[in-house]
């Protein structure tokens, strides 16, 4: 046996009659090991597959135009010294589809592209066809797919994922390890599996999670190991930041190489800015994130799940930095609602926010709803529980037995999942108010040192505590406007405006416009 230069891969009988092939010009038999070999092909022998692909004349692609697709996926896929475009090129010189897999690759080639710029419609619409496609085949139909179906549903599930609809991801993400197992597919089982981890981390269920990296295949040495290992690597630091192991998270992160999977950016700096514990790391991370951002085309950088992961992450690093106001903005698209795995990581974040102004009835009716809709996202069920029971213990028709009660059940959750982190949406004198108001021995000494060392003090910034007529009233003065021009802006009387501003100085402890202007621009409002 022999190595390929190219490589460094062993190549056998089989490899060398594959070259014989492309020699003799035996194109039908190039084809045919092409579709029965492709899955070993692309793990093991990358260039070979390359070689084999790429020799193909243009009459054999007319007659199999699954291949002139397969053709750019390959040589995006395995070129590692060369910079990558996050682009499926060649979708418009392939010729129409003959079979049901030239239609399903054409229609993944098309996801692909429009999941890479941004046009996340446009992938979805593509996703639903191929689905569509495969689910009415029939048995025989299906059964010639057995060889591709790892590589074409784990595209499926990339624009699932992306697109922000986690549980369609999952499920095509289990369908794509499933088909992996049943061809020996190695790299598709580690990029599966890792992909499930990762997704599970993100919800929460981090039980699941954890089955899911116990079942990554060894890939010592593999060519592909890098890029089949990231979301691996994410849910691996998600798990430690979980658990309050930051130390152990950052060396983690730091393991994590982008070559190849460069569209994964988001999620990796979300992870930086979790693990930000002071201000200079924050600016760092902040710096990289905008840098970053910057070159991407203006439709990615508004799209989706990596959107919001931005959004998430400049939340964070503000937050770290002191300047609430700017980290109020970062997370001002993300729609809080209940109905979305982001829109209710929003609405966390707003009862946070409202928490950590004071504002406790605020804070409860935004979470609300999430003890009943986040049932399987254990992170927003914890968080929503701790917010819960801090909104009861300062409701006085509550009672402190019901307070006790909400946070027993968000620790319940924590302990269960291992998940502390979630916990730390509480400012640090709410949590240590509710910890001291469990029973003896719930929160063991060891556990409450962790969660108050780790928790962060409540909002000093006097503008969050500010009504959205009083912001309205703030922005409209910021503008430089005179007091009758804001009552005439905001279709209310100069006397109204006149009241609101002597609520807002007190609010902010000032005395004129002028300190109310100078606290604006010092805390990031202007």
């Amino acid at each position: 046996m022999t190595n390929d230069g190219e490589t460094g891969t062993p190549t056998g009988p089989e490899n060398d009659a594959l070259d014989d092939l492309v020699a003799a010009e035996d194109w039908a038999g190039v084809v045919a090991a092409l579709d029965t070999r492709w899955s070993a092909l692309l793990a093991n022998e990358p260039q070979l597959l390359r070689r084999a692909i790429t020799a193909l004349p243009p009459e054999v692609l007319a007659a199999h135009p699954r291949w002139a697709h397969a053709v750019e996926y390959v040589n995006r896929f395995v070129q590692n010294d060369a910079p990558k475009s996050t682009r499926f090129r060649g979708t418009a010189a392939a010729p129409p589809p003959r079979s049901l897999l030239d239609l399903l690759a054409q229609l993944t080639a098309r996801a692909a592209a429009g999941r890479a710029n941004g046009r996340l419609s446009d992938a979805v619409a593509a996703v639903r066809e191929a689905r569509a496609a495969v689910d009415e085949a029939t048995p025989e139909a299906r059964e010639q797919l057995v060889q591709a179906l790892p590589e074409l549903t784990f595209q499926w599930a990339m624009v699932w994922e992306y697109v922000g609809e986690l549980d369609a991801a999952v499920r095509e993400y289990t369908e794509c390890f499933d088909h992996a197992v049943l061809v020996d597919h190695t790299m598709m089982q580690a990029r599966a599996a890792g992909s499930l981890a990762w997704l599970h981390a993100l919800a929460g269920r981090n039980l699941q999670a954890r089955n899911r990296l116990a079942a990554l295949p060894a890939a010592a040495g593999e060519w592909w190991q890098t890029r089949a290992s990231i979301s691996a690597v994410f849910a691996q630091t998600l798990l430690l930041i979980d658990e309050l192991r930051f130390d152990e998270a950052d060396r983690t992160l730091a393991a994590a190489d982008l070559s190849g999977v460069t569209e994964r950016w988001p999620a990796q700096k979300l992870l930086a800015a979790l693990l930000a514990r002071d201000a200079g790391s924050a600016l760092a991370v902040l710096s990289q994130i905008d840098a970053t951002a910057a070159a991407q085309p203006a439709e990615v950088q508004s799209a989706g799940e990596s959107a919001g992961f931005v959004a998430l992450a400049r939340w964070l690093l503000f937050t770290a930095l002191g300047n609430r106001a700017q980290a109020r903005a970062a997370v001002a698209g993300l729609g809080g609602d209940d109905r979305s795995p982001m829109g209710r990581l929003a609405l966390v974040i707003e009862a946070s926010t409202a928490a950590e102004a004071d504002d406790f009835a605020a804070a409860g009716r935004r979470v609300a709803p999430l003890t009943a809709t986040a049932t399987a996202e254990p992170r927003v069920l914890v968080s929503a529980f701790a917010l819960t029971a801090a909104a009861q213990r300062h409701d006085p028709a509550s009672t402190g037995a019901t307070a006790a009660t909400s946070f027993a059940l968000a620790l319940e959750l924590a302990r269960t999942h291992g998940l502390l982190w979630p916990l730390l949406v509480l400012p640090r004198g709410e949590l240590a108010a509710l910890i001291a108001a469990s029973p003896a021995g719930a929160v063991p000494d060891a556990l409450a040192n962790r969660l108050l060392d780790s928790a962060r003090d409540a909002d000093p910034d006097p503008f969050a505590a500010l009504t959205p007529r009083e912001r309205a009233v703030l922005a409209a003065l910021l503008e430089g406007r005179s007091t009758a021009a804001i009552a005439e802006s905001l279709f209310v009387s100069p006397n109204t405006v006149k009241s609101q501003l002597r609520s807002i100085y007190r609010k902010v402890g000032v005395r004129s416009r002028r300190d109310l202007e100078r606290a604006a621009v010092a805390l990031g409002h202007a």
